[in-house]
């Protein structure tokens, strides 16, 4: 399963076990940000063909934008509080917090 993920992502599994955590969170976020605008493009396409489509439908005093056709989530500019960014040393902790909390040791 792991090996289907990290190919995914064009990743190898030789890469993935010369990785520290900062360097996956790198590349797992720009890999998530590629899959999310794609998504994002494909819905995009999708909402202006439907507005191209029903424009000679419409009376002239009706005429539609495709963003109000159909409008997305992501079209509201709304911000959203970040989390503060952990140093090395308070990662290690909450590992090390997590793992315990599972009931397992660290390495």
């Amino acid at each position: 399963m792991l090996g289907v993920a990290l190919g995914c992502m064009g990743l190898s599994y030789d890469d993935f076990c010369r990785m520290d955590f900062a360097e996956f969170s790198a590349v797992w976020e720009a890999f998530a940000a590629e899959r999310d605008a794609a998504y994002k493009d494909r819905w995009q396409r999708m909402r202006l063909l439907a507005s191209i489509t029903i424009q000679p439908h419409l009376d002239r005093r009706h005429r539609l934008t495709p963003e109000r056709l159909l409008p997305f989530p992501w079209d509201k500019k709304t911000e959203r509080p970040q989390a503060p960014a952990l140093t090395a040393q308070q990662q290690r902790e909450r590992m090390k917090e997590l793992v315990e909390r599972l009931g397992d040791t660290l390495i």
